[in-house]
């Protein structure tokens, strides 16, 4: 409940965030935040994340980074990700990444995900976004699936 709070006042401070300006972190510009949930086997976790466009053999990818947290769990993954196709609007992307997990302070979990995210821009620089993954993880030697919603804005 504490973590739907969390996720509920996040959303809610990101939607009022008007234009900043664009951040710089180790030379790369970052062109966007989010904040969403995740709902997966782990359980619900409030979610934190950028964007760093960049480019690999002249493909346009875009490099995700990002943080999870419920309370119990750390949730660390790094995600590329490719815009495919838009449809009315809708961005739709290929989403592949890779996952290092505290679980309970106590396990540390390695997985691997691959699935698909849709995109709609609400407002100017503000968008929604969901993220559906399948994962395999190394620690239970087991499948799993996440789902991430969110709003993000750009610089």
């Amino acid at each position: 409940k504490v973590t739907k709070l969390l996720a509920a006042m996040a959303l809610s401070l990101v939607a009022s965030v008007g234009s900043v300006s664009a951040t710089t972190v180790a030379g790369t510009e970052l062109t966007d935040w989010s904040v969403g949930v995740i709902n997966g086997d782990l359980d619900t976790a409030l979610s934190l994340g950028t964007t760093a466009p960049i480019a690999l053999a002249g493909v346009e990818f875009n490099l995700n980074p990002r943080v999870g947290w419920n309370g119990d769990d750390l949730l660390l993954d790094l995600n590329l990700g490719y815009d495919v196709a838009e449809v009315l609007g809708t961005t739709v992307s290929a989403v592949g990444g890779v996952g290092l997990n505290w679980l309970e302070t106590e396990d540390v979990a390695f997985d691997v995900r691959v699935g698909a995210g849709l995109s709609y821009p609400v407002a100017e620089d503000k968008a929604i976004f969901a993220t559906y993954t399948l994962g395999y993880d190394f620690e239970e030697e087991s499948d799993n699936t996440e789902l991430l919603l969110g709003v993000s804005f750009k610089f």
